[in-house]
Parts: C-alpha cells; structure tokens; sequence
C-alpha cells in the first residue's frame, strides 16, 4: 500500500515517486503552508470547501455528492501512486486545495500530470495561495516523472483572470473548455 498518509517528511528531491507532507521551505512557519492530504479529516475538510466550489461552478445545478468524494479521497489517500492531494492552510483554516493525477497520456508512454480539482476561496484569492498550490503541483509533477502539466479550468469562474494568472506562471493557453446540456 503506497499511502500519502505514511510518506515521509523527506523532500520531493530525494524520494522519487513519494510525496512529502509539506511542501516550501522547511524553517518557514509564517503564511500560508501547502502540505499533501494525510488523513480522511483532510479528505472531509476538502469535502466542505469543496461544496463552496460546487456552489459557485457552471455545475451548481447538478447534485453535489460528499460520499462520491469521500470514497475518491479514501482511494487516492490508500493508493497514493499518481495521486496529488494538495491542500493550503495558515493556522486550521483551509484556504484552498488541488487535486492532481498523473499518468501516461492516452498516446504516449510519457508521463503528463493534470490538475483535476483546483480551487481557493474568494477572500484568498489574488494573493499567494494559488501561486503556492500550483508550484508544489508543479514540484510533485516533476517527482512523478511529468513531462507536461495541464490545468483545464472548467468552473466557468473568473475565466479571464484565470488565464491571466495562469499565463503568469507559464501556462500556454491550448484549447478550452466547452460544456451544453444533455437535455435534447
């Protein structure tokens, strides 16, 4: 069992494959810290913040199911391989979290690392908790062995600041998300 809740305190650098539970530099204690996911209260922590993100999606008119995530997050936290559970909290306060995989892409040996889940609330937002969450992301990507990363941003939030920041820190835009009713 390869579970992120046994993984060492040891840096990205020196475990490959193994994530680490907190992810900057080791003798910071002020601001914000990002840390992956140890435990199933993690797991519900993101589950109540990601309500908040549910409410303010494109998908707010589609049910929202807790036990779903819960049992994604029990799976991700048991398996742990190509699996990234990133949350952002400054003291008990969860401002944000990214939920990462990665694999092979569909053509490719090539390993490629998606972020599937990737949200901060709105009174963080424009500060440094996105910029952090992402650039661990990025720091568990290349331990993975990633070639590329991918944010599809699907959320229908804030989709021009989005870019903006994303094209900041050296994301291309290349393509976009499209989404219509099944209804016929």
């Amino acid at each position: 069992m390869n579970s992120n809740a046994e993984k060492s305190d040891e840096t990205p650098s020196q475990v490959k494959g193994e994530g680490v539970r907190r992810i900057g530099a080791p003798n910071v204690t002020q601001g914000p810290v990002v840390r992956f996911a140890k435990d199933t209260n993690d797991i519900e922590r993101m589950i109540k913040l990601g309500r908040s993100m549910h409410a303010e999606s494109i998908a707010h008119d589609i049910p929202f199911s807790e036990e779903r995530l819960r049992q994604l997050g029990v799976n991700a936290l048991l398996d742990g391989s190509g699996y990234c559970l990133l949350l952002i909290e400054s003291e008990a306060d969860l401002q944000g979290f990214l939920v990462g995989q990665a694999g092979p892409h569909l053509f490719s040996d090539a390993i490629g690392a998606t972020c599937s889940l990737f949200y901060v609330q709105p009174r963080y937002r424009g500060g440094l908790s996105a910029v952090k969450l992402l650039h661990a992301f990025r720091r568990w990507a290349v331990v993975q062995g990633a070639v590329r990363l991918y944010v599809p941003i699907a959320s229908g939030v804030r989709l021009a600041q989005t870019d903006r920041f994303l094209s900041r820190l050296g994301f291309q835009l290349s393509g976009g998300n499209y989404c219509a009713s099944a209804k016929i």
